[in-house]
């Protein structure tokens, strides 16, 4: 998940791109909201998706008092999985912001861009694997039980290691269960010059353009949705979803350029909260997943624009922006984290389906944000930082003998 406020560098030569002129923006109000979705994410994992997954009352009476609340009360979080949309719409945003003026005068250096990102996804993701793997060893070696044993498999290992999760090769999801969208958003940046000159050369203006991604979108969430929506694959071709959202936000870029071009102050902080809400509402009533998404695609937009004009102190201090720089690290450690934390129960004294647990479960989530803190500053970081180096070592020329 790449940083959100990456400033162009030159002069834009569309006219739908930011003059030279123009204050080049920082979009820390959406570096702060990537907290808000992983977050949203660890709590649909925690307790949403168990409320999900139990079938009938008998089920539900078994689980903590907190899922059963969760479940019946906040249909919200029950729709957290479309907060992963919401990630692969702003990489959109992100990227056509980054590199759309070197794809229009031609100095895009694609092999660079792909050590960069390589270098901000892949470490972290390869040690958690490994880490979580070896984990899994170690219970076997201990004689601790573990749920689903058949996904600790090498085929499994090496679909993660060589990010091929989001191409159903093995069937299920398999180690750290989130880590499907890594490979899905590898995938992207390998096709991320396609589709990003598809709409940057696009015979339309702006908004017919994202009325264009719009379309395709909204053709593939119909087309392929089977038993399950399109919405929803993870392993199972995740990278479909991938492909289908991430033009909008390149789309929505667009539409912002234009709209910070114009010097139009007409969306202020009160649309953004509106938005919000709207958000909120549609998740609650739990209508259409592409609705949601596509509802999701305008907080974005109307985020970038407000924070062009307005200072949101709500959403741009500087805590929260840490926290928007960590979701990376929340989103990878937090299921093999609670996997872990889940072993002390039973010498908690904890029983299953009870108040006890719910609280538990609370606290996972709050500790979850610290550890995340810790694992980004002492691993996540200097990982991406090592290996951008070792893919930038100068080659060694060998002479040839005389």
């Amino acid at each position: 998940m790449p940083r959100c406020y990456v400033a162009i560098a030159g002069t834009m030569q569309s006219s739908t791109f930011v003059s030279a002129n123009a204050q080049r923006p920082r979009f820390d109000s959406l570096t702060s909201l990537r907290f808000v979705a992983a977050m949203t994410i660890v709590l649909y994992h925690y307790f949403s998706l168990n409320t999900l997954s139990s079938a009938d009352d008998k089920s539900l009476a078994q689980l903590d008092p907190v899922s059963r609340a969760v479940g019946v009360y906040l249909h919200a979080l029950g729709n957290g999985y479309l907060a992963v949309g919401f990630f692969f719409m702003l990489s959109g945003f992100v990227l056509a912001h980054a590199h759309f003026k070197q794809l229009a005068d031609g100095t895009f250096e694609y092999a660079r861009f792909l050590k960069r990102r390589f270098s901000r996804i892949y470490p972290l993701h390869f040690l958690v694997t490994v880490a979580y793997g070896s984990l899994y060893l170690l219970t076997l070696r201990l004689g601790i039980a573990i749920n689903n044993p058949e996904n600790f498999t090498w085929s499994a290992f090496f679909s993660n290691v060589f990010l091929l999760r989001g191409l159903n090769l093995i069937g299920r999801l398999t180690f750290n269960g989130p880590a499907w969208y890594v490979s899905s958003q590898w995938h992207l940046y390998l096709l991320f010059p396609l589709l990003g000159l598809c709409v940057l050369r696009s015979p339309f203006k702006s908004i017919p353009t994202l009325f264009a991604a719009i379309l395709f979108f909204l053709a593939m969430f119909i087309g392929l949705s089977g038993d399950n929506l399109l919405t929803q694959r993870t392993y199972d071709f995740g990278i479909l979803r991938a492909i289908a959202e991430f033009p909008i936000g390149l789309a929505l870029y667009q539409v912002f350029c234009d709209y910070q071009k114009s010097g139009s102050k007409m969306i202020r902080p009160i649309h953004l909260a509106g938005m919000g809400l709207v958000v909120i509402l549609a998740a609650q009533l739990d209508v259409d997943d592409s609705l949601i998404i596509l509802l999701l695609a305008g907080f974005i937009l109307v985020c970038a624009a407000t924070n062009l004009r307005y200072e949101l102190k709500w959403l741009t201090h500087p805590w929260f922006i840490y926290a928007g720089e960590i979701s990376f690290a929340i989103y990878l450690i937090h299921v093999p984290f609670l996997a872990c934390a889940r072993k002390a129960l039973p010498i908690l004294g904890v029983s299953s389906g009870s108040l006890a647990e719910g609280i538990f479960l609370i606290a996972c989530a709050l500790v979850l944000v610290p550890t995340a803190a810790f694992v980004h500053s002492w691993i996540e970081r200097p990982a991406s930082e090592w290996t951008w180096n070792m893919l930038n070592r100068p080659r060694k020329r060998f002479l040839s003998p005389a």
